[in-house]
């Protein structure tokens, strides 16, 4: 994450298309939260041009491209997942993890 005072550049956009899958509900849900924030789809680094920093669709860091991952929950309404720093990613895959214990019980 970036804890640097210095002016930088940002690429995203502020997505109206985002929702969130409930891994316990099995369902997508609603989520304005990411819209107030530049996010990009993915990781791939092919059309940033340039721009090395965007922020997480989960919670909002500033986050080099280079170390984001895409998201299990956050996703467009066909299904593409955002960007999101390592921290929200590990807890996605928690969360996943944990739903796929439940229903094995």
């Amino acid at each position: 994450m970036m804890n640097n005072k210095e002016p930088i550049d940002i690429i995203g956009e502020y997505p109206s298309d985002i929702k969130i899958w409930h891994f316990e509900a099995r369902t997508y849900i609603p989520y304005d939260k990411a819209n107030k924030w530049l996010v990009v789809l993915g990781v791939g680094e092919e059309h940033l041009d340039g721009y090395t920093f965007t922020q997480c669709a989960h919670c909002g860091a500033i986050t080099e491209v280079g170390s984001m991952y895409t998201s299990r929950m956050i996703h467009t309404n066909v299904g593409f997942g955002y960007s999101v720093c390592e921290e929200c990613y590990n807890k996605e895959r928690k969360l996943e993890m944990d739903s796929l214990h439940d229903v094995q019980q």
